[in-house]
């Protein structure tokens, strides 16, 4: 009787968390994975887009392929729950323009195809992630070798459902241990005053704390930060791409101790501001 109830309960709860993932007035965080999600079938050109959300409408911001312009707007739109979509892309021709958006022709497919498998949409990262919590405490309290293999195979479903990052990748064995970062934020000054403050890669010791030193010359910048241990980090990155007012691409030169790669996208905002997504 005991297990039957907490089986029953379990799915009542999932039904109930399902039905609210489902529902049209979904949180803007829901909204945001489903656009993501509508952007499968042409996933390798829109990873570097910016997809944010305010009560129901999308803003779509960043570098895009010009020629995915339609798709990517028709994607969003149709997506459940949306009630508009605002268009602030930085449509470019040349996908090499941006490092995030390179690849091969074929190799770029593939990869873009295993992206989208390795994404979990909002309702299969709930369900795997109540799945693996029960997985866990059932291997917890087994007995013998099935012990470690239910639980630890529960923890990695569990923290395949938070992270939503493929297995391998969890694990540390997809090769290179990535770390991707996305922010937004709006401040509060005219497009081209932040423009040049960026531009301005010195000024970054003012709002970086673990930056020590940058020196700047020929459009290659040597940047010295804190590492672990009080020790200090090393390398060069160069800019790919300089549009005023519009954004800046860089990468790391390919003998720098760390390897990195991005992109800054400066949008005018309603309210005379900038709205800088990084």
């Amino acid at each position: 009787m005991g297990k039957r109830d907490l089986r029953n309960r379990t799915r009542g709860m999932l039904s109930e968390m399902t039905a609210r993932l489902s529902d049209q007035s979904a949180p803007d965080w829901i909204l945001e994975e489903r656009v993501r999600s509508n952007f499968g079938p042409i996933a390798n050109n829109t990873r570097a887009i910016d997809v944010r959300t305010d009560g129901g409408y999308i803003y779509l911001s960043g570098p895009a392929m010009r020629e995915d312009r339609d798709a990517i707007l028709k994607a969003a739109a149709r997506t459940r729950g949306v009630s508009g979509v605002e268009d602030e892309l930085q449509l470019i021709d040349n996908p090499e323009d941006i490092p995030a958006l390179r690849s091969g022709t074929s190799m770029g497919n593939q990869a873009g195809s295993q992206m989208q498998q390795q994404n979990w949409s909002p309702v299969t990262r709930l369900l795997s992630g109540v799945g693996g919590s029960l997985l866990t405490l059932y291997g917890l309290r087994r007995s013998g070798l099935t012990k470690p293999l239910l639980s630890t195979a529960g923890l990695i479903i569990t923290a395949r459902s938070v992270t939503n990052m493929d297995t391998r990748s969890l694990l540390g064995m997809g090769g290179e241990n990535l770390i991707k970062v996305r922010k937004a934020i709006n401040i509060d000054a005219p497009i081209d005053e932040v423009y040049q403050f960026w531009r301005d890669f010195e000024n970054f010791k003012l709002f970086m704390n673990h930056v020590k030193e940058i020196t700047v010359q020929n459009d290659v910048s040597t940047w010295q930060a804190a590492g672990p241990a009080g020790s200090t980090v090393e390398f060069q990155s160069h800019i790919t791409r300089d549009i005023p007012n519009k954004s800046i691409a860089w990468e790391s030169l390919p003998d720098s101790q760390v390897k990195q790669a991005g992109f800054v996208h400066f949008d005018p905002s309603r309210d005379g501001g900038t709205r800088v997504s990084l």
